[in-house]
């Protein structure tokens, strides 16, 4: 899976009026567009990355980081499929090593929680 990167940024007026970009830092596409006063302000940021992912055809749950107060950066989250399957191969993992036939029965059910867990957690499927 190819995972891609959103960087957006708010440019102050300078005398055509305030705007944000949108770009993709591996290949250089932008989006530009006026300031959408339509949109909270502490929603534009996520606003502009949607546009550009939609442009783009980039599907996903957008998660975002702050690089600065004027300047973000979004990236996809794993799809909870994608999630579940690598846990299932860390699991595997765990349960084929050398180390796991020497482990005692609860070792070896604690070190297959210490992966499932947060999995459910993330998928939402943990019982309290």
């Amino acid at each position: 899976m190819t995972y891609k990167a959103i960087l957006t940024k708010f440019h102050p007026d300078t005398g055509h009026g305030s705007h944000y970009s949108a770009r993709d830092p591996y290949d250089g596409k932008k989006l530009r567009i006026p300031t959408p006063h339509s949109v909270s302000m502490s929603h534009r940021h996520q606003h502009v990355a949607q546009m550009f992912a939609d442009r783009e055809g980039w599907k996903g749950l957008l998660v975002e980081g702050v690089i600065s107060e004027q300047q973000h950066v979004f990236v996809f989250a794993p799809e909870p499929d994608d999630i579940a399957g690598r846990a299932l191969e860390s699991v595997y993992r765990i349960c084929t090593s050398p180390d796991y036939s020497a482990m005692t029965a609860t070792e070896k059910v604690e070190a297959v929680r210490r992966f499932v867990l947060p999995v459910l957690d993330l998928l939402g499927k943990r019982e309290a």
